[in-house]
């Protein structure tokens, strides 16, 4: 995918749609998610594959990237997909979403520059 200084929305779920929603037409999106069904109705640019591997990021434009944003339910995944982000890409801003308490800590050391709970 060749786009750039665009963000990419990682995790098509709730709370995925809802950023979706308020960022819409304001920014060039791509969204990453395992589940085709779920984002092909979205009629926004998106990559079906998993986060935590290399490929779909590079898919998904990472290197190029103004901002990643990791929405996903699962807190190691988040943590692993935040490491890879941070890796390649050391100038995105990065956002994550923590599913609890006990995993902020991880997740901004893993690379977040900010961090929901």
């Amino acid at each position: 995918m060749k786009i750039k200084d665009h963000y990419i929305l990682i995790g098509y779920g709730d709370v995925g749609r809802a950023a979706v929603e308020a960022l819409h037409g304001e920014i060039d999106l791509v969204i990453v998610d395992v589940d085709e069904e779920r984002v092909k109705k979205s009629k926004i640019p998106y990559i079906i594959g998993d986060s935590t591997e290399e490929e779909t990021l590079e898919l998904a434009g990472i290197r190029d990237a103004r901002m990643v944003m990791i929405l996903l339910n699962n807190d190691m995944n988040v943590v692993f997909t935040t490491l890879l982000a941070r890796n390649m890409n050391p100038h995105a801003v990065i956002f994550s979403r923590a599913n609890t308490v006990e995993a902020i800590e991880q997740i901004y050391r893993a690379g977040a520059d900010f961090v929901a709970a």
